[in-house]
């Protein structure tokens, strides 16, 4: 199983995002994260907002990146 980009060595981050209409699913989502990620030995203060344009901009795949420099061998090993 291969994540998103992972086939070509994408270099764009893929970080969670989401658009909750309803305030309330909005901030039971944030502080669920928060609570996942401190499991895990994260502060609170690193774990930045899901709910920005922005994040979800920076998520999307460069294909222009796909045939060129390392990613274009990163993709011929995936082939074999």
């Amino acid at each position: 199983m291969l994540f998103m980009g992972e086939e070509w060595g994408a270099s764009t981050p893929f970080q969670f995002f989401s658009s909750h209409p309803e305030p309330e699913l909005a901030h039971a989502t944030a502080e669920g994260r928060k609570a996942e990620f401190a499991e895990h030995g994260w502060d609170a203060d690193d774990i930045r907002t899901r709910r920005t344009p922005r994040t979800f901009q920076r998520s999307k795949l460069n294909w222009d990146e796909i045939g060129s420099g390392e990613h274009a061998g990163c993709i011929a090993s995936t082939a074999i």
